[in-house]
């Protein structure tokens, strides 16, 4: 009897086998892809609020506003001290170089070819550089292949 009892003991503390749980359903929210969709709606969507946010803040600025109220003004020629201020760096940089001098106006002091009748022969065309007049010409050929005097201005 021990053996029936110890049987029936053993019987009792047994317990059944755990219970497995149930096989997921297919369907379109258990799906671990399904979530992408909707994030990816998700994530469009918070970047169009974000760049339509930033065109009405960058549009709404004070000095993105344009007021029409006539015609554009002509501007006129300020000189160069006008640029001096906000751009120093340039001017001095620029004051060093050759295109300070290059577009004076021709004189003694600023010319720094020959033209005591020098000449300069290329592509079959003999140039002459002289002085008339006070005048500093180059004849050489033109636009039509002619040869012409130019003035250098």
């Amino acid at each position: 009897m021990t053996n029936a009892r110890s049987d029936r003991r053993h019987k009792k503390r047994r317990r059944a086998p755990a219970a497995t749980a149930p096989e997921p359903q297919a369907g379109p929210l258990s799906s671990p892809d399904a979530a992408r969709p909707r994030r990816r709606w998700f994530v469009a969507a918070a970047l169009a609020a974000i760049a339509v946010l930033m065109a009405g803040y960058f549009s709404l600025r004070p000095e993105h506003t344009v007021v029409a109220v006539g015609p554009a003004p002509v501007a006129d020629f300020v000189g160069g001290e006008a640029c001096v201020a906000c751009h120093a760096a340039q001017t001095t940089a620029w004051q060093r170089s050759q295109h300070a001098r290059a577009m004076q106006r021709a004189s003694p002091q600023t010319v720094q070819g020959k033209f005591d009748d020098a000449r300069f022969p290329y592509a079959g065309v003999q140039s002459t550089f002289s002085r008339r007049d006070g005048r500093f010409v180059v004849s050489t050929d033109g636009p039509d292949g002619k040869l012409a005097d130019f003035d250098v201005k």
